[in-house]
């Protein structure tokens, strides 16, 4: 995505340790001092409409602080409506995707696991590659965290007993 117009800078403020975005000028529908955008139902992330155009709230953020647009924006702990700027990090989708939370749809409890239909046994998937089929659930899970913190040397987001969460080790 190229880089918004410059003059976006004269119709909004960012709060970088707030993570908020208001308006600087008054227009239709919009509030001098009030809050920019909405969060978007499916994603959960902010969106902020400026001449027509639909901008991330998290990638404006960056935009503003460091005058590039970035390949990737993650938000270190996961919620997608946090864009205080310490919260992001400007990594490639791939990277990013070690950080995202299990989906809503698994039958499994853990990240990256997932039950065989025919037999029934526990597969794992990290990063669209197949790491083998185990036994037991549980161990799955393992196999996943094991990848998933020789891949990455930052903070993936691990399968733990109480739940998810980022690694502190």
């Amino acid at each position: 995505m190229k880089a918004p117009p410059a003059e976006i800078r004269e119709h909004l403020s960012y709060d970088p340790e707030t993570g908020v975005f208001r308006w600087l000028q008054w227009r239709k529908g919009r509030r001098l001092g009030g809050l920019a955008g909405s969060r978007n139902k499916t994603s959960g992330y902010r969106e902020i409409c400026f001449n027509g155009i639909r901008y991330y709230a998290h990638r404006l953020a960056w935009w503003f602080s460091y005058g590039e647009m970035p390949i990737g924006v993650d938000h270190r702990d996961g919620v997608p409506g946090n864009d205080w700027l310490a919260n992001l990090r400007n990594i490639p989708q791939a990277a990013n995707m070690l950080n995202c939370v299990k989906r809503r749809d698994s039958a499994s409890r853990w990240k990256g696991v997932w039950q065989c239909a025919k037999s029934g046994r526990w597969a794992v998937d990290f990063r669209g590659q197949k790491l083998g089929r185990f036994d037991s659930e549980a161990n799955a899970a393992t196999a996943y965290n094991l990848a998933a913190v020789m891949h990455d040397s930052e903070v993936p987001r691990l399968n733990l007993p109480g739940g998810f969460g980022p690694c502190l080790v």
